[in-house]
């Protein structure tokens, strides 16, 4: 990081780009879905980092704000990604598109109790008693999936 801040005004804001894109862009998305809704510490640091190539990109004050950026650049934070990855999960369970490791993971809610809801089509939401269960894909799909 302190590399490309020194040599910035040496290349242009499209290289710049590009080397976002090719060095950084994958390792923030290499399995996102299962360390993204993780330890909130852990992911702040990442969080921090991705603003601040972003600010780098665009040329940016070092406390600049970063939602205009990262909407002007047509990039994604970290926390997103991570949404994105999971529906994307839930979308190819919800059609049977995933291997049959994964045809039994989730239950609907009529599944669970035979009383006639609102809520009998949606998924359920198991119970998590730790914070660690709590952000697994077990968890954290079904409510996300719920929210569409």
């Amino acid at each position: 990081m302190e590399i490309v801040n020194k040599v910035k005004s040496l290349i242009t804001s499209k290289l710049l780009f590009t080397l976002y894109n090719s060095l950084i862009l994958p390792y923030l998305s290499y399995c996102n879905m299962i360390w993204s809704f993780g330890s909130s510490i852990q992911l702040q640091k990442l969080i921090i980092l991705q603003k601040r190539f972003i600010r780098i990109i665009s040329n940016a004050n070092y406390l600049c704000h970063t939602d205009a950026l990262f909407y002007s650049l047509n990039l994604l934070k970290v926390t997103d990604i991570g949404q994105i990855q999971t529906l994307t999960f839930m979308y190819k369970y919800h059609h049977g598109v995933l291997p049959t490791t994964f045809v039994n993971y989730f239950c609907k809610v009529a599944d669970v109790h035979s009383y006639l809801t609102r809520q009998s089509s949606s998924l359920h939401i198991s119970y998590a008693r730790t914070n660690q269960r709590k952000n697994t894909i077990k968890i954290i799909g079904p409510k996300l999936w719920n929210k569409q």
